[in-house]
């Protein structure tokens, strides 16, 4: 069965209040600086865009390209979009591994986005990615710690918390995805460097933010 999300569609915004409150979004909003004076964005995964919607709010001139596979999710986005700034944000309704452009990014985010991938399709589109970003460009991702060590009651907690996740979405949207693969190692494998980190107090949540090295 192929992953498709538009049946959870008009659910998702009320399902991620119902379990983590605001705690998404926090993780999401960490670096308003670096929202602000980031010309041309890229959304990976935006959902039902609601961090599109906050981020028009902090940067009025902005040009956002918005990269979301489901179609149901992405009238959501387009919906939630204010007709004044609707010339300033592209939505792409394609897989992220069909996306290419000739344009480069001054921010890329990723949020909570590479949980619904497997290992070798990260290795694949990390890269891609990566070639997307001006010299001295961002990249802010925030996802889920999959601890593959039980070292404590949260790393026990969060560790079932993820596996009753991934057997919903594998339910209601035939997700095969079995945990969460992190990112960090390869995103740094690049000219990127690590400039900030926050792990929440239960650590279950993990925001990064990167900067690409300016090259010569």
């Amino acid at each position: 069965m192929s992953v498709n999300f538009d049946y959870i569609a008009p659910y998702y915004s009320l399902g991620e209040k119902l379990c983590f409150g605001e705690k998404l979004n926090f993780h999401r909003t960490l670096f308003p600086q670096v929202l602000r004076s980031s010309g041309k964005i890229l959304l990976l995964g935006e959902g039902r865009g609601k961090f599109l919607e906050f981020l028009l709010k902090e940067n009025n001139s902005c040009e956002v390209v918005v990269i979301e596979s489901s179609k149901r999710m992405a009238e959501s986005i387009y919906n939630l979009i204010p007709c004044g700034d609707r010339f300033r944000v592209e939505i792409k309704n394609i897989p992220i591994e069909y996306f290419n452009s000739d344009h480069k990014f001054d921010l890329i985010c990723s949020f909570f986005f590479w949980d619904c991938f497997s290992k070798n399709q990260i290795k694949r589109s990390i890269p891609l990615m990566l070639n997307l970003i001006n010299n001295k460009g961002y990249w802010h991702n925030a996802d889920f710690v999959d601890h593959r060590k039980i070292t404590c009651y949260h790393t026990l907690k969060n560790f079932i918390f993820i596996r009753i996740l991934y057997f919903f979405f594998r339910h209601t949207t035939g997700l095969d995805v079995k945990s969460v693969f992190p990112v960090r190692s390869l995103i740094l494998k690049s000219n990127m460097r690590l400039i900030q980190s926050l792990e929440s107090n239960s650590k279950l949540l993990k925001s990064d933010l990167f900067r690409k090295i300016e090259e010569y």
